[in-house]
């Protein structure tokens, strides 16, 4: 009897994290009957047009030949009322002058041109033959309309899959059906999401970098560096926390780029695009970061290599060459390290069997015999 009420609190924990949950969830359960809603209104305006065609006939068919200017009268009325409608629903094209020269031939125009003819011609003295030749063209014109018609309401396929005549305003009134609705939501949640990974990331590495430092200041205060206090417990879980909040940021990154480039316009489009923007800023320096600190772990290990290399140098292991060589390379790597801001060492001076050094960052200074 509790899964219910459990069920329920989830739900309500998860909307509160996130604030656009209930409007994925609306798209999700529209799919449903969606294209139902849609052709339901696509047979609503198609009918209306059809009865006011019918009746514009009945009106020519029953008063033409009594009252001719009163059968005008309605039957221009009537054409008026459907012209209004079929702006109303359909949407126009890219050029909007020549769809709307279409429809005002092809909708008004053939009662328009029988009522002419009953009102100008006598029917009973043409033959029958050429009556039909004369109301001919209105047939014409009738059948281009319903054709013009099959071609308005194509279907387009939608990023959900849905196949919709997107061209029929009444289609339109969904709202929640359109693409850029639906991608916008997208874009808006993306935009949170990255919001908060940028957050992550950034403390993350601050954290990282903070500990890296205090690290640092502690070997210039023993006059010492040592791989295993840089690759102590707490830094390591720093690191892999970063490393934990880097690979989440990236996946975020990805599906937001898979869904496309993100449209411009509203408020929300626009802080959803800044977001994003700001959380590859904030891959990118955390990258940096971890990629700073491999180098920093490995460094007294590099160091002491080198160290070893010009004492056995100074025994006489090596010749005059190879030992300037050493030496060479070691002033190298001093100067990397101390552009990196590795905290290592460097030789300050040398007298006699000693060497006196200080911290390549400009740190305090410490003897080694």
């Amino acid at each position: 009897a509790d899964a219910p009420i459990e069920r329920a609190i989830d739900e309500g924990a998860k909307a509160l994290e996130d604030r656009n949950a209930h409007f994925r969830r609306y798209l999700a359960e529209q799919r449903r009957w969606v294209n139902y809603d849609a052709y339901a209104r696509v047979c609503m305006s198609l009918g209306i047009n059809q009865l006011l065609n019918a009746l514009a006939y009945y009106i020519i068919g029953t008063f033409a030949l009594k009252s001719p200017r009163s059968a005008l009268l309605s039957l221009l009325g009537i054409q008026l009322l459907s012209l209004l409608l079929l702006r109303l629903d359909l949407v126009p094209g890219d050029n909007a002058r020549c769809d709307a020269t279409k429809v005002f031939l092809l909708v008004p125009v053939p009662p328009i041109y029988l009522a002419v003819i009953l009102c100008t011609w006598d029917v009973h003295m043409v033959s029958e033959h050429f009556l039909s030749l004369l109301a001919l063209p209105a047939f014409c014109l009738h059948a281009a309309w319903l054709l013009l018609v099959s071609f308005i309401l194509i279907p387009h396929r939608g990023i959900d899959n849905s196949a919709l005549p997107k061209q029929l305003r009444t289609v339109l009134y969904l709202d929640v059906i359109h693409e850029e609705t639906q991608a916008n939501a997208e874009e808006a949640h993306a935009g949170g999401d990255a919001e908060e990974l940028a957050d992550l990331l950034s403390d993350a590495r601050l954290l990282l970098e903070d500990k890296m430092q205090e690290v640092m200041a502690e070997e210039a205060e023993l006059g010492e560096v040592s791989k295993a206090r840089r690759e102590s417990d707490e830094i390591m879980e720093l690191t892999h926390q970063l490393q934990e909040a880097l690979e989440k940021a990236e996946d975020e990154l990805h599906l937001t780029q898979a869904g496309g480039k993100p449209s411009a316009g509203s408020i929300e489009q626009v802080e959803a695009s800044k977001h994003v923007r700001e959380c590859r800023r904030e891959v990118g320096r955390a990258t940096y970061a971890l990629e700073h600190y491999e180098v920093w772990r490995v460094a007294p290990e590099v160091h002491a290599s080198l160290k070893a290399l010009m004492s056995m140098g100074s025994s006489g292991w090596y010749s005059e060459q190879e030992q300037q060589e050493i030496e060479r390379a070691y002033r190298e790597f001093l100067s990397k390290c101390k552009g990196l801001n590795l905290g290592i060492w460097a030789p300050k001076a040398r007298a006699g069997s000693g060497q006196s050094f200080c911290l390549a960052d400009g740190g305090s200074e410490a003897s080694e015999g």
